[in-house]
């Protein structure tokens, strides 16, 4: 059916530069927010605001629970005593494609948390895996989104996930991505290379 006017073609082109040029730009704006989280939150916390004591709440009863589990495979601390941020040291599983590595994750909490969900970053640079940027960035997804125990496990399940099913939301390693999924020598080499990111991680 043509449309009201003119004819159906899609004249015109993209500008790829520009909007590669438009895109670092916001990128840079959202890391400088990001970092502007810690600032936020020591002033939150200082002048005694409710969410610095809810997630300092929140943070003791993590850490209480993972002492009660007998987790060794997580640890959890505070950057600084900041409750808005947060380092995850996680310890490969045993017999796992993770098995003797050491990933350091730093978590950065919002001041409007959990209108603002947090963002995590992995310390380790270059670390080959389909759910980690290039830049570090980790890509997991909470059962719940009001609560920090459900994102300590999000983070955790996403690094740990052997068989993912395939969701091109998470798609944040396009390269990685593609080996996954792709023929079994594809993920015999993306095997590889996650194993080569483990050892460096240590």
């Amino acid at each position: 059916m043509p449309f009201e006017g003119g004819n159906n073609s899609m004249d015109g082109h993209f500008d790829y530069p520009e909007l590669r040029r438009r895109m670092a730009v916001v990128k840079d704006a959202i890391l400088r927010e990001t970092r502007g989280w810690a600032v936020e939150g020591q002033l939150a916390k200082k002048q005694e605001w409710g969410i610095a004591a809810s997630l300092q709440r929140q943070y003791e009863q993590i850490v209480e629970n993972l002492k009660h589990q007998n987790n060794i495979t997580v640890d959890l601390y505070l950057d600084e005593g900041n409750p808005f941020m947060w380092r995850l040291t996680y310890f490969g599983r045993p017999m796992t494609q993770l098995d003797g590595g050491m990933f350091k994750v730093l978590i950065h909490l919002s001041p409007r948390f959990p209108e603002e969900q947090p963002r995590v970053f992995l310390e380790a640079s270059s670390f080959f895996h389909i759910r980690v940027s290039k830049e570090g960035v980790l890509c997991y997804v909470p059962r719940r989104t009001e609560e920090m125990r459900y994102h300590i496990e999000g983070i955790v399940a996403s690094l740990e996930e052997e068989h993912p099913p395939y969701d091109p939301r998470t798609t944040v390693n396009p390269e990685a991505t593609k080996l996954f999924w792709g023929t079994p020598e594809d993920r015999r080499k993306y095997n590889r290379e996650l194993r080569r990111s483990v050892e460096r991680t240590v």
